[in-house]
């Protein structure tokens, strides 16, 4: 079943569920091999198709897709960007140059034959998690769509995005949080006060910094607030935050709500359950949204995901 042959049709036969129904569809992970022949797909269906990739060779150069029906929606206007060039100037640290082998005589792989194992990441640089936010390609698409049958009706934008998939240390959520708020920043700026739908793989759990950050649509007095009161008493979360206020931005007014918490009144068990060979202990987290402008749109119906992890 994990077989690629043996995936794609399976992808493809749900995607014609979604298409028969008209929808606006956003894909992450889509490599450069299926990349071409859902673009065959979505072209059969008369579909736009919009494709951002930024992997690398081991990924298969994977990005995201949007896609929409040409019959119903006008397309007004695309936004194609890598996050980490949209930062204003002088955000990101300068590049340190230093003649030491930080090993020693000995290479990284020398020293990985010495220890036995991989060397430790030597990195106690307060500003970690900048560099770490920069290095990641990832690229979002934003679309700005009109309904054809009521051309003098108000415009929307959707997009969608991949967040880098940094998990555990401070460091590694602080640059989760600070990709976050370049998305959201970004994707104010391209609605210009367009209502909002955006869709992804967002790498984050419920309860947790880096979600309060999109509810609060990138407000930082709303997240500091809403962590303060929320079950993290202690304030535990709030370094997690702290130096996001260098990334200057107008908020999405009013936030964002997650689909699928305002239909149902909370988020999904789960909406990734994975087995690796590196972990055999099953990955189970809700870490994908579809989030939309507070206010401004209706959740008329959502599939209901599994309650229970034997489902």
């Amino acid at each position: 079943d994990l077989d690629k042959a043996n995936r794609l049709p399976k992808i493809l036969a749900r995607l014609r569920e979604d298409v028969a129904d008209g929808r606006i569809i956003a894909l992450q992970e889509v490599d450069l091999e299926w990349a071409g022949q859902l673009h065959v797909f979505f072209a059969e269906q008369d579909y736009a198709v919009v494709f951002a990739q930024y992997g690398n060779q081991h990924s298969g150069y994977m990005g995201v897709m949007l896609a929409w029906p040409r019959t119903a929606f006008e397309a007004l206007e695309v936004d194609i960007s890598k996050l980490a060039d949209t930062a204003p100037k002088g955000v990101w640290p300068k590049a340190e140059r230093s003649t030491l082998n930080r090993f020693g005589m000995f290479t990284y792989q020398g020293m990985k034959e010495v220890l036995g194992c991989s060397p430790p990441d030597f990195n106690d640089r307060s500003d970690g998690e900048w560099r770490l936010a920069q290095s990641r390609a990832n690229e979002a698409i934003f679309v700005r769509l009109r309904q054809r049958a009521a051309p003098l009706s108000r415009s929307f934008v959707v997009g969608t995005y991949h967040m880098p998939c940094l998990f555990g240390t401070t460091e590694k959520v602080r640059a989760v949080n600070i990709t976050s708020q370049l998305l959201l920043g970004r994707l104010s700026s391209f609605a210009a006060g367009d209502p909002v739908a955006l869709m992804g793989d967002f790498n984050m759990k419920p309860a947790t910094s880096s979600y309060q950050l999109f509810s609060n649509g990138g407000s930082l007095p709303g997240v500091t607030q809403g962590l303060s009161a929320s079950d993290v008493t202690d304030g535990s979360l709030l370094p997690e935050v702290r130096g996001l206020d260098r990334l200057p931005g107008v908020p999405l007014p009013g936030g964002l709500d997650s689909a699928y918490n305002k239909f149902y009144g909370k988020e999904p068990l789960f909406t990734n359950f994975a087995v690796s060979s590196f972990n055999p202990a099953p990955f189970v987290e809700t870490l994908d949204y579809i989030w939309f402008s507070r206010g401004q749109f209706s959740v008329v119906a959502c599939q209901q995901l599994p309650t229970s992890k034997e489902e």
